[in-house]
């Protein structure tokens, strides 16, 4: 694939086990203090009647930025924990990286922004040895707000029939274009069967392609797609009990054209890797 692919600290949280069989942290931030819990009319100045995501509406999303550039996309699933690309962090110093949280402008952008976004710097980059993720430990945590929250997992080995799923990121307008977007784009999709996504990729890439196992497949319902700059952005659906609340179900890992599927990381198969640092940083913040 010519080197890359296709495309003192407070106690924040706790874990829950709800009706909806969503695993995450409390946010005191919202009234609720539930993971998952969009904005669905923004926060702030910006509004765009529905044109784009309103400020604040997906508080998950981070912005990870190498040496002040946009690299990738992330995901909040504690307050000092981001979860991203495998393939974005490959070899990368933690000290060029930055976590930027609570906007929908990329680092591109200069402006007065209300509520004001937050960066962090990194202290660990821990890369999963052979599936394409990643967790990001911050330096210092995030206090959660209305505008910086987490995002809820799935329960292990969870299928997926979802019909509202999203993800959010600064990827390029399209795939012949060359710039990243300045304000956040949201890609309404729905979730592929495998076998049809591979028969898909296989007439696009090459007839001997294999899905692999650790991928789930989506595609978009709109116009806009998943392009190159939204790798490690957070693929997340309502649930069905309560459709403004979401789950992260996997992350941007390639995608080759509008096409065909975009695939993703399968979370429900690493939730044995990701929870014990989960637990560990929601516990005893800041002893990684």
């Amino acid at each position: 694939m010519n080197g890359h692919w296709p495309l003192g600290l407070l106690f924040f949280g706790c874990f829950l086990l709800s009706d909806d069989r969503v695993i995450g942290v409390y946010a005191d931030g919202n009234p609720d203090g539930l993971c998952g819990m969009s904005n669905p009319r923004g926060l702030g100045e910006n509004k765009f009647n529905g044109a784009l995501p309103e400020k604040g509406q997906y508080p998950w999303i981070t912005a990870l930025l190498e040496n002040g550039k946009y690299l990738g996309g992330g995901s909040l699933i504690a307050p000092g924990l981001v979860l991203t690309a495998g393939h974005l962090m490959f070899n990368k110093l933690k000290t060029d990286i930055v976590v930027r949280a609570g906007t929908c402008y990329s680092e591109l952008v200069t402006i007065r922004d209300n509520p004001p976004p937050e960066s962090r710097q990194v202290f660990r980059i821990m890369v999963h040895e052979t599936s394409d993720l990643a967790l990001i430990f911050l330096s210092s945590p995030f206090v959660l707000k209305p505008h910086i929250q987490t995002i809820c997992l799935p329960r292990p080995r969870k299928s997926f029939r979802y019909g509202d799923c999203k993800v959010a990121g600064w990827g390029k307008k399209s795939y012949r274009r060359s710039d990243y977007l300045n304000y956040l784009k949201v890609v309404d999709l729905v979730m592929v069967n495998r076998d049809i996504c591979e028969n898909k990729l296989r007439h696009k890439l090459r007839p001997s392609f294999i899905l692999p196992n650790s991928l789930m497949c989506a595609e978009s319902v709109t116009g806009w797609g998943i392009t190159h700059g939204d790798e490690g952005a957070p693929l997340f659906c309502a649930l069905e009990r309560d459709p403004q609340r979401y789950e992260q179900v996997g992350i941007v890992s390639w995608s080759v054209d509008r096409d065909v599927p975009s695939t993703f990381t399968n979370l429900a198969m690493f939730r044995d890797w990701i929870d014990p640092h989960m637990a560990q940083v929601v516990s005893v913040p800041g002893n990684f």
